[in-house]
């Protein structure tokens, strides 16, 4: 699809930091690596004490940066979101990278497809040094799956028009781990439309310092407790908690079979590596 630069959508692409030197000139780089024409890049950083600052005055004039303290991640993805002139929107986590060109196939699927209002891709796993851990390849959308078997969709593949804030609101700043699962819950409970594009678009790095990944029990205990406080308005409640209990038991079951159907008919089989439990932690929430 040739399409003049003049004509393709302004994208906004956000980057939440605090204390992330070691990886965030590579993230940087896949970012305006992407040559796209009409980027508008913010780094929101939180008043990081590490190398940041002295990476991020050397992009001055290609990006837009600020450093200040803020009340953490969600808080600084909504700061740049505020600030977003794009018509298309994203963020991407200051350890994370996008996949060449990642940009110009979302944008060209928006244009191509105006009711469409939200996309996300396949992604692939990497280490702490940028090598690949494995490709992962995710499903279609289904709502039902989404409430009952886990978010499948990877935070970093995915991009959204600018109504959709206008249509549902900000990123819930009260959230630490699962602002994003709230985010397409109610975008899908909202009605809107989203597209998976069977291509991978991001890079998810999974490293000791990543939240997600190295908590204490507590914090696995509260990754938890939130992932449920997030579940609960879009799954089925009856007078009877037992029966809740149960069904909710049963749905779950139900649609994870027909997920491994969906990924057996188009042979999407996922490339399962050592670090298999390591990554269906991050992946489905699941420990």
């Amino acid at each position: 699809m040739n399409i003049d630069n003049k004509l393709m959508p302004l994208i906004t692409v956000v980057t939440p930091s605090y204390n992330q030197g070691k990886f965030i000139r590579e993230t940087i780089e896949s970012v305006l690596g992407q040559d796209y024409p009409r980027l508008q890049y913010i780094v929101v950083d939180g008043g990081s004490t590490d190398e940041t600052l002295e990476i991020l005055k050397e992009y001055d004039g290609k990006l837009s940066w600020i450093s200040e303290s803020d009340d953490g991640q969600t808080d600084a993805i909504n700061k740049g979101m505020r600030l977003a002139k794009g018509e298309i929107l994203a963020y991407l986590n200051s350890d994370d990278l996008y996949e060449e060109k990642s940009l110009f196939k979302v944008a060209e699927i928006f244009m191509s497809n105006k009711n469409i209002d939200l996309i996300y891709g396949d992604f692939n796993y990497i280490n702490i040094d940028g090598k690949l851990v494995s490709q992962r390849r995710t499903i279609d959308f289904d709502f039902g799956a989404f409430r009952y078997d886990h978010c499948f969709i990877c935070q970093p593949s995915s991009f959204w028009r600018r109504s959709v804030f206008d249509e549902i609101g900000l990123f819930k700043e009260q959230l630490y781990y699962y602002m994003d699962y709230d985010f397409y819950l109610r975008a899908a409970s909202a009605g809107l439309r989203f597209h998976h594009v069977r291509a991978p678009l991001a890079n998810l790095r999974l490293h000791t310092d990543c939240k997600t990944v190295n908590g204490s029990v507590d914090g696995r205990n509260k990754m938890l407790i939130e992932r449920e406080q997030v579940l609960f308005p879009y799954r089925i409640k009856l007078s009877n908690t037992v029966i809740t209990h149960v069904l909710h038991k049963v749905l779950k079951i139900f649609y994870r079979i027909k997920i491994l159907i969906h990924q057996a008919i188009q042979n999407r089989q996922v490339n399962i590596t050592p670090h298999k439990r390591l990554m269906n932690s991050v992946y489905d929430g699941d420990v």
